[in-house]
């Protein structure tokens, strides 16, 4: 990510410290948040994510949006599907040959689904 510096009270910030928290201490330049107990959103791997992204957005144009959904058996089928992609990867197939995305990327997909409908 490009960092763009600003200036905020006697400290120059880049757009990038926004990704993550700084704790310092509150004075009368600084103003106070609470988060250090809060999830750290900051730690999510964006990059890794935009590429499940990425996976999800071929499959709405292949299927139709949020088709996953309504796919009957889904447990089974999600799991079949990430073991099929988990050993694609380990057999050094790092790339899904349909879609042109990481295999990974697509078991991301199929993890992400399983945890949907294991609620």
């Amino acid at each position: 990510m490009k960092s763009e510096s600003i200036t905020h009270g006697p400290l120059p910030i880049t757009i990038k410290d926004f990704a993550s928290p700084v704790f310092l201490p509150a004075d009368e330049d600084t103003g106070r948040k609470d988060d250090k107990t809060k999830d750290r959103w900051d730690l999510l791997p964006y990059e890794e994510v935009e590429k499940i992204v990425k996976v999800l957005t071929f499959d709405a144009k292949k299927y139709a949006d949020n088709n996953w959904l309504k796919v009957l058996n889904p447990e089974s089928r999600y799991f079949a599907a990430l073991q099929r992609h988990l050993v694609a990867w380990k057999k050094g197939e790092k790339i899904d040959p349909e879609s042109g995305f990481s295999h990974l990327a697509h078991a991301g997909c199929c993890l992400l689904f399983l945890s949907h409908f294991d609620e």
